[in-house]
């Protein structure tokens, strides 16, 4: 579809706003109450696409162009199988167990993701950061219950982190289909003033507990990690790379931003401003896989320093590969600013407590030497199936030339026994 400009009544005074010109607060929450709007965010180009329910996309159009007059809008349908949902139980394992029982059977499918860890700058505990939705997953206060994590993946170094979670912020969720509850029209006023929408976080920080220093001795609380919030250019320039992993493996981009939507769970409803949209830098990879929940992403650009990651967020919701292609062709993940989200916690605590994430740079570094182990750790097992390993490219090709000499004899020697009959393409293989 085209961009459709916004006129408002008087086209003759609306003054067309420039590219990367962010919503204001209160149209914001305009979008919000137009119970036919399901999503909206600036794309790459710095103008806004909005997703509005299927068959009422001239409705919501003529309200939007009279109250948010000035902005190029490009207008989508929202298909009815279209759901923005909480991502479930995958990626670095994080799940709850009874205490009295501490050796379960292998478990495939955990609740969540350990995104990494934090630190406060008051009385030096450690947290391990999460999202809320996972921590509630299938907790009971009432119950002697611990979190569980495991790096290997037969779970042999499985251990526990701790019980308590003092630190949450959930979702807040609208129980009701906006749909069934609100009628709107153009003539409605959407005059609600100039402040911003309460933000929407869903995190939770885990209780280190004091006999796993182990742990507690791998966070590095750093003052230049996860301390600002991007400007947008910078954001759409940037690559997009999870915590703590190889970035060749799993580079993302931001495709839209000052993004806002309705997240489903439960048949239940929860709108989530100031959101970001991440996929994969390429066309055919999933950046998330259903479940990355608490995953910590980080963003790297020209001007980051070093290492070290300025601007981090968490992943917590997506939009599903048949909800997805409709606007951007593939699987997309959401995310909050983690900055944000931890300044939020700090007032939980009375403006007391500052949490500090640990020191991405050495989470990197150790995430590329783990790796660096790993491959040689495959290339010896190799060399020692098969040989001498092939260090050149003449090498390479002879070794592949030998492979298929072997196949042609092995296949002959099989058809041979067939009947007599020696098929006619042998020599093709």
């Amino acid at each position: 579809m085209t961009d459709e400009l916004a006129l408002g009544n008087h086209s003759g005074n609306t003054v067309e706003k420039a590219p990367f010109e962010e919503l204001l607060p209160r149209e914001k929450k305009i979008l919000r109450r137009i119970p036919y709007v399901k999503f909206y965010g600036m794309r790459e180009d710095g103008f806004y696409t909005i997703h509005i329910v299927d068959g009422y996309m001239d409705k919501a159009k003529s309200i939007i162009k009279k109250h948010i007059p000035g902005y190029r809008f490009n207008f989508v349908p929202w298909r009815k199988e279209e759901r923005i949902q909480l991502l479930g139980c995958t990626g670095t394992p994080l799940h709850i167990r009874e205490k009295h029982n501490p050796t379960p059977e292998f478990i495939f499918s955990q609740y969540g993701t350990l995104g990494g860890l934090a630190s406060n700058t008051i009385d030096q505990n450690v947290y391990a950061l999460t999202a809320s939705h996972v921590v509630t997953a299938t907790r009971n206060p009432s119950l002697r219950q611990e979190f569980i994590t495991w790096s290997k993946e037969d779970q042999s170094d499985m251990c526990p982190i701790g019980r308590e979670v003092p630190y949450q912020i959930p979702l807040i969720l609208d129980p009701n289909d906006p749909l069934d509850s609100i009628v709107l029209s153009g003539d409605d006023d959407y005059d609600d003033g100039d402040d911003d929408e309460e933000p929407q976080y869903d995190i939770a920080l885990i209780q280190i507990s004091d006999q796993h220093q182990d742990i507690k001795q791998q966070c590095e609380p750093c003052s230049k990690c996860c301390t600002r919030k991007p400007k947008i250019k910078e954001l759409f320039e940037a690559k997009v790379t999870k915590l703590g992993s190889i970035p060749s493996n799993t580079n993302g981009k931001i495709v839209s931003l000052a993004s806002g939507g309705e997240i489903e769970t439960d048949n239940k409803r929860a709108w989530c401003p100031n959101l970001v949209v991440i996929r994969s830098e390429t066309d055919d990879a999933t950046f998330s896989e259903p479940g990355d929940s608490g995953t910590i992403v980080q963003i790297q650009n020209g001007s980051t320093p070093g290492d070290h990651s300025p601007s981090c967020y968490m992943i917590f919701a997506g939009w599903g590969v048949e909800s997805s292609y409709n606007t951007w062709g593939c699987p997309v993940s959401l995310a909050f600013n983690l900055n944000d989200a931890l300044d939020e916690l700090k007032k939980q605590s009375g403006d007391k407590k500052e949490f500090k994430l640990s020191c991405c740079k050495s989470t990197n570094q150790e995430a590329i030497a783990n790796q660096i182990k790993n491959n040689n750790s495959i290339n010896q097992k190799n060399v020692k199936e098969y040989g001498k390993q092939p260090k050149t490219h003449e090498e390479i090709d002879q070794s592949l030339v030998k492979s298929i000499e072997t196949c042609k004899i092995s296949y002959r020697s099989l058809t041979s026994r067939m009947n007599g009959k020696i098929h006619p393409n042998t020599s093709d293989l």
